[in-house]
């Protein structure tokens, strides 16, 4: 049996306050970040915004976007970019279309685990 994005989304109606992923066929639950990983993500985000605004560039958004890869995945990245160009191709949805965005950053806190199905 192989796990889907829908799959995700019901385990992620289940344990809300978890960031639940899908890669390469394995489910990987996050607890809530750590502080480290925090701090980082708050500070990519306070650095970026600034130029893209300023300069028009797109959209930057926090880890509560979920990307669908060509390949099945779905990740959800701490900090990413959308370019204004991509914007008007890709209004953005709830779940964004198979790796239509660009700059994903992502840090893991110290409480990963990786479930394999």
């Amino acid at each position: 049996m192989s796990i889907s994005y829908h799959d995700v989304e019901k385990l992620q109606a289940l344990y809300p306050n978890h960031q639940i992923e899908l890669k390469e066929g394995k489910l990987i639950l996050m607890g809530p970040s750590d502080a480290i990983s925090a701090i980082i993500g708050a500070r990519f985000i306070a650095f970026l915004s600034p130029w893209v605004f300023r300069n028009n560039r797109g959209q930057v958004l926090d880890s509560s976007i979920g990307y669908r890869l060509p390949d099945g995945d779905l990740l959800s990245p701490a900090v990413s970019f959308v370019s204004r160009e991509r914007l008007k191709q890709f209004p953005l949805p709830n779940c964004s279309p198979a790796g239509k965005y660009p700059l994903p950053v992502s840090g893991r806190p110290s409480s990963t685990n990786v479930f394999t199905k």
